[in-house]
Parts: structure tokens; C-alpha cells; sequence
């Protein structure tokens, strides 16, 4: 089975959670003899191909990125179209609104499958005229797939503008046998050089985004060390 994964931007270009769950998912399939290809856009997509362990990387120019919106030009509708003829599967991760135009542009009849990771939170102006597109996207996939209960539960657009017998529920994972556990001797030399030895703290992994309330949890760190005198 061959899966063109569709995103705004890939590595190497600035890491992210959801381009992460897009590897995981590559290397996972790829035990079971799925071949993926990522296709997405750069800023400097050269070389426009990348031989990568989990897939192949297809990247377009990205001409601009107004609200981190990354968007294409007619180099991307024309690769959209070639790799969409190579692919059994089309699976798009919203959100990325340009590529609700590419599948609203490019037509095809191969089973196209959207992993919603997040609602848009941010640009509530921007959304509301983006609605109707997007809206027409969801309702075009075979499959959406929320990657929580929460989500499912919650996700106003989940509820709303997703055809019930479509939506599923697949949680992420994470297999990277690259990682490895730090010995205790490692962990307490960590501890030490940043004075946590037998302190209370939080350990926030990830890319800093305003909306992971990163800021509560420094402002509740500042009660932390009061709270435990107290008790």
C-alpha cells in the first residue's frame, strides 16, 4: 500500500509535534509494508527530494505563510497532482488550510483519509471565512480521525461539520528506539546542575505555543516552593 501524507511543512525544516506524529506513523506502517511519501512545502526546497528512514519527502516552494498558513503555487497543485496519482491513500493532517484547496482543486477518486490534530484556535476572523471551505473538505474525506476523546468530545468542528459514520478515533503513539533512558547516575548529575535535588518540578517538553498554556505553568510555579512551607 503506497500513503501520501500531506502537511505544511516536514523536516528538516522546524520540528513539531504533529510532524513527529507523521514519522511515527510512517515508521509504524512501514513494518507492515506500507510505503509513505510526505509531500509539504519549504521555504528552500532544495533538494525538493529527501530520502528520509520513514519516507520520502516531496517538498514544494513555499511562497509565503500569513498566519502560519503556509501556501503554494502552481509547482504544488502540479506535484499534488502526480503524487496523488501514485498514492492508494490520500491522508491529510488538518489544519493546513491550502490543503483544503489542493483536494478542492485537484480531483481524484482515491480514499482520502484527514488525522484532525487540534482545533484552529487563534485566528477566529480568518476561520470564519475559511469555514465554508473547510467544512466542504471534511465532508469529501472517507475517513476523520480524531486523536483523542476529548477531542471527539469537545471539538466543536468534530461535532458539527464532520459526517458521523466517518468519524474514528486513533490515539498517537510514540516508538523511538533512538531514545534511550538515562541512567540514575545521568538523571541526579541533571537534578544537580540545575539545583532540583529533592525540589518539586515540571519537565514541558515540545514546541512553545501560546495555546499549550506554557504560561500558566510558570505562573503556578511561582507558588510551588510558598505552598510546600506552608504544608
Amino acid at each position: 500500500m503506497k500513503i501520501l501524507h500531506i502537511y505544511r511543512t516536514y523536516f528538516p525544516d522546524p520540528p513539531g509535534g504533529l510532524q513527529e506524529a507523521i514519522r511515527q506513523i510512517c515508521l509504524s506502517t512501514k513494518a507492515l509494508g506500507v510505503e509513505s511519501k510526505v509531500f509539504t512545502l519549504s521555504p528552500d526546497p532544495i533538494p525538493s527530494i529527501l530520502s528520509r528512514p520513514e519516507a520520502e519527502v516531496v517538498r514544494a516552494k513555499s511562497l509565503w505563510a500569513p498566519a502560519s498558513c503556509d501556501l503554494g503555487g502552481l509547482d504544488t497543485l502540479r506535484k499534488y497532482n502526480e503524487l496523488s496519482s501514485w498514492a492508494d491513500v490520500i491522508h491529510f493532517h488538518f489544519p493546513w488550510p491550502f490543503a483544503d484547496v489542493l483536494n478542492l482543486l485537484i480531483k481524484t477518486n482515491k480514499p482520502k483519509v484527514m488525522t484532525y490534530h487540534s482545533d484552529i484556535v487563534r485566528q477566529k476572523f480568518l476561520n470564519k471565512a475559511y469555514s465554508p471551505l473547510m467544512r466542504y473538505t471534511m465532508r469529501s474525506m472517507d475517513a476523520v480521525v480524531a486523536t483523542s476523546p476529548a477531542y471527539l468530545e469537545t471539538s466543536p468542528v468534530l461535532k458539527f461539520d464532520v459526517l458521523a459514520d466517518s468519524l474514528r478515533m486513533i490515539p498517537l503513539g510514540i516508538t523511538d528506539h533512538s531514545m534511550h533512558v538515562p541512567s540514575n547516575d545521568i538523571s541526579e548529575a541533571f537534578l544537580a546542575k540545575w539545583g532540583l535535588v529533592g525540589e518539586p518540578f515540571a519537565l514541558a517538553l515540545g514546541v512553545l505555543r501560546y495555546y499549550k498554556g506554557l504560561h500558566n505553568l510558570l505562573s503556578g510555579a511561582k507558588a510551588v516552593r510558598r505552598l510546600r512551607q506552608v504544608n
